[in-house]
């Protein structure tokens, strides 16, 4: 800037000041000054707030050249000052232009005094400063009474055999109910601002980031010696380091935070980590997955999900394939018979990151679009939940329900319902989201209709890793042709209600239902969801509309038996060139007949209820999800 761009636009009173006398360590309190300057007679008071290089402090007493203060007050840490260093006080001795400025923008400042022969010093003789705006106001405040290995955190910490690792602690601060409380680094904790979580982060002594561990809650953390190995290449001598920690919240994190030395030494003996169960899933790739990430559109592979162990004791996991195979022992029984033994045998597949995940803080019937988060990987784990660009647009599992996230306000999402191959289902509070469009990890070799695979999580621990033959076998999975299935429809309407609700069969008067169209083939990579309008379907494909009552199963706990009534198919219908809605009409007559087939096996007089199946099929393949729904018919009378 050149001299002429500076404008008046402020003024204040000289501040006061002290200079200490000798360097001064990160918690001493009590203060010794020689040289000072104060503007006015009561510049120096307890209570005041006081700037310490880039430390906030609180005046605690005052004597002759000494004073005791609180050290890290509001938004900074306690650090160490060198002697001479100034300390200003900015109670009633600070100026300002009163004019509030954005984050990103940068002033430019000229402090220019008045001078005893009148008037100010000429601009063009002031040195200028310059301040960018950062957010400061707005970020959480840092934690307090940090310590590593109950030792202040600047004492550092050795991580070795017998230490076993670095154990932080601390206490909480909140910015918003502190308000004008300058607390000090030993004062007693404070409930946190919601959605507070902390991150600490490893470093060689050069600053190279090893790791990153977001989403710590609580007051304590350990970071293991295996870890820290791990992220030091497992080295032969011992070696330093450093690891900081701050405060997020809200996608900010705190203005200071603290840098805590580190001592790692190897191990006298190998690592064996224990194993930690941790949530896991593998299903058969839907069409619209295989469209959106580039996989061959009527294949079936393993898309595997899994949030990462609770204890954080693996970055990532090995997905594996399980087999058995019956093999010659080359031995002989007593009658010469060849000897047959069953062999394990292993396959790494993919390597891959957990994948992000939230939980519902409320239930959600099958046509709600709002959703709150409850838990999130953002701190049970340490993997972040992608943010609102990488998420918009993405599609996520509920239960079995793809749904597509459309806008984001803070823990408040709007999906789409029903995407893909699925249609929308009813979930309760606490059901998991599992964001596998962003991170999942995919077998990289399709399977055959019928194939059954043994998919295994192998998790990358630090040391030794676990044995895939030792794994549980949870994941288990036959493939049936999910690609080539034809998509159900949507907007499904049954007698003027939703689906999911029992339709009323009133008397004289048929039972309409409609529905809108889908086409797996032209919606390709699209997430249209349930309420999208009607998409002229795949040649040759039709819906199948199926009557049936059920009977209970004759094995306690296994399902309904069900009992064929009668079935119709419906073919799209086109007027003009456009394919109009599909639509059928279930008689009163029919209702009729059917309920008095129910009610007598069931033994139900008046009304009965019957169920109704909608599926669309296509060249002898069936929709993977299907439409259940109750109607209530008359049944013989009483």
């Amino acid at each position: 800037m050149s001299n002429a761009d500076y404008k008046n636009s402020g003024y204040g009173p000289f501040a006061s000041f002290v200079k200490t006398d000798a360097a001064i360590g990160f918690l001493d309190s009590t203060i010794d000054y020689t040289e000072f300057n104060f503007a006015v007679t009561d510049a120096f008071q307890p209570g005041m707030a006081a700037m310490w290089d880039d430390e906030i402090i609180r005046i605690e007493t005052v004597g002759i050249r000494t004073f005791t203060c609180k050290r890290g007050c509001a938004d900074t840490v306690p650090t160490q000052h060198a002697a001479g260093s100034i300390i200003w006080l900015l109670s009633g001795s600070v100026g300002s232009d009163q004019k509030e400025r954005s984050a990103g923008q940068t002033v430019a400042v000229k402090e220019s005094p008045y001078t005893v022969g009148g008037g100010n010093l000429p601009i063009a003789t002031v040195a200028p400063d310059e301040v960018t705006f950062n957010w400061r106001f707005f970020r959480p405040y840092p934690p307090a009474q940090m310590k590593a290995n109950t030792a202040a955190w600047y004492s550092g910490a050795a991580i070795n055999d017998t230490t076993g690792s670095m154990n932080l602690t601390w206490v909480d601060r909140n910015r918003v109910t502190q308000a004008d409380q300058l607390l000090g680094h030993d004062d007693a904790g404070m409930t946190p601002e919601p959605n507070t979580t902390y991150a600490l982060r490893i470093y060689k002594p050069d600053g190279t980031l090893l790791r990153e561990e977001p989403g710590i809650r609580g007051n304590a953390f350990m970071y293991q010696h295996s870890k820290a190995l791990k992220d030091f290449g497992y080295p032969s001598s011992a070696v330093d380091g450093f690891a900081t920690f701050t405060t997020e919240r809200d996608g900010v994190q705190s203005y200071t935070g603290y840098v805590i030395p580190m001592h790692v030494e190897p191990s006298a003996s190998p690592i064996t980590p224990v194993w930690a169960d941790f949530w896991q899933l593998v299903i058969e790739t839907p069409y619209v997955y295989n469209a959106r990430h580039g996989y061959g559109l009527n294949e079936g592979r393993g898309l595997a999900m899994a949030a990462r162990p609770g204890d954080r004791m693996s970055d990532g996991y090995n997905l594996c394939w399980h087999w058995w195979t019956t093999e010659d022992s080359g031995t002989v029984d007593g009658n010469g018979n060849p000897i047959y033994v069953q062999v394990e045998h292993n396959a790494v597949l993919a390597t891959g990151d957990y994948t992000p995940w939230f939980t519902l803080e409320f239930g959600i019937t099958e046509l709600e679009t709002t959703i709150n988060v409850a838990e999130s990987s953002l701190w049970q784990g340490g993997v972040r939940v992608p943010d609102i660009g990488s998420l918009v647009g993405k599609i996520a599992l509920i239960n079995e329900e793809l749904v597509i996230f459309k806008e984001l306000h803070g823990d408040v999402y709007t999906i789409g319902r029903g995407v893909g191959d699925t249609i929308p289902a009813r979930h309760i509070a606490g059901t998991g989201v599992v964001m596998f469009d962003n991170v999942g990890v995919v077998d990289p070799s399709p399977h055959v209709v019928g194939e059954q695979v043994d998919f295994r999580f192998q998790p990358l621990t630090y040391g030794s890793l676990p044995d895939i033959n030792a794994l549980p076998a949870r994941n288990v999975l036959r493939f049936n042709s999910r690609a080539l299935r034809p998509y159900n429809v949507g907007q499904l309407v049954v007698g003027g209600r939703p689906w999911y609700e029992e339709a009323q069969v009133t008397s004289g008067l048929p039972l309409n239902i409609t529905w809108a169209w889908r086409n797996r083939v032209t919606q390709g990579a699209n997430t249209y969801d349930h309420a999208y309008p009607t998409i002229p379907p795949e040649a040759g494909a039709e819906v199948v509309v199926e009557f049936y009552y059920e009977t209970p199963s004759p094995t306690p706990g296994g399902p309904p038996t069900e009992h064929p009534l009668r079935a119709a198919y419906v073919t799209p219908q086109t007027v003009g060139g456009v394919v109009q809605d599909g639509f059928y009409s279930y008689p009163y007559a029919f209702a009729q007949a059917d309920g008095n087939v129910a009610g007598r096996a069931l033994g139900i007089c008046g009304t009965v209820v019957i169920y109704c199946r909608i599926m669309s099929i296509r060249e002898g393949y069936s929709s993977w999800h299907n439409y259940r729904i109750p109607i209530r018919v008359p049944s013989y009378p009483c």
